[in-house]
């Protein structure tokens, strides 16, 4: 629901901002597929966990303000329609940001499973860790810098949607799965950032991605199976500390 939701709300934005959107082009508008690499910064990339194995560790994977993020890879697609000057453009976009878990959470995940297995025995394995998405849509202006022949400088400003999905993590043994569950989350966001056009068609581009802030809200699901009792669930609850996404992408964009 909470899905369908975003991406309802972000539908209605694009359409918004395109309704509205500047009229005193002079120029045609151009598309650009941007494609690089990911930076978690502040919050988003730490991760300061307990490696202790009691089970209070065990019953939450505990973000404690922080996302423990590494590295990733984004894609994103964008329109530009000059606007009142042939320097000036109006943008709407969106991004596919993909990021996985640092080695550090990834440890820690490792050490549940080898806690449970030596307490509870049937061969505990962590199956699935955690990766992270985040999809934002937005609107907003780039101004060029002309060089000479078809080299620019150019600075970007946008804001608008994003919505965060986190993965499941999922631990299994012969007879028990263990689920952690992450709630989706829809935020306010900006982007500013700078750029070099190399060529007419081929630029290279620094951007500073601030997601938003919200809450990570988990839920535990225990399903065991022992032939007896047949199979059922418990659910459980957390609610985190709001986590701060923030990233820096550095990418290369072709446009057309």
């Amino acid at each position: 629901m909470k899905t369908t939701k975003a991406l309802l709300l972000s539908a209605a934005f694009l359409l918004l901002t395109t309704l509205f959107c500047p009229t005193t082009a002079v120029g045609q508008r151009t598309w650009e597929i941007n494609m690089g690499f990911i930076l978690p910064l502040g919050d988003f990339g730490d991760g300061n966990y307990n490696q202790s194995t009691g089970a209070s560790d065990i019953a939450v994977f505990d973000y404690g303000e922080n996302g423990a993020a590494d590295m990733g890879v984004g894609i994103g697609v964008g329109t530009y329609i000059p606007w009142a000057t042939d320097n000036m453009y109006f943008c709407l976009r969106g991004d596919f940001l993909y990021t996985w878990l640092s080695s550090v959470a990834s440890h820690y995940l490792d050490d549940v499973s080898d806690y449970l297995d030596q307490t509870y025995g049937g061969g505990f394995m962590t199956k699935r860790i955690p990766k992270y998405f985040n999809i934002p849509i937005m609107a907003g202006v780039r101004y060029k810098i002309p060089l000479r022949e078809e080299q620019a400088f150019f600075f970007e400003g946008e804001a608008g949607l994003n919505f965060r999905y986190i993965t499941k993590y999922k631990c299994e043994s012969d007879n028990i799965e263990l689920v952690f569950d992450y709630e989706s989350a829809n935020t306010f966001m900006f982007r500013v950032g700078i750029g070099f056009q190399l060529k007419k068609n081929i630029s290279f581009s620094l951007y500073y991605y601030d997601l938003g802030k919200s809450e990570v809200v988990l839920t535990t699901r225990t399903t065991i199976n022992d032939g007896t009792n047949g199979s059922y669930t418990n659910n459980g609850f957390f609610d985190g500390n709001k986590l701060h996404t923030t990233l820096a992408t550095l990418g290369l964009n072709i446009s057309f």
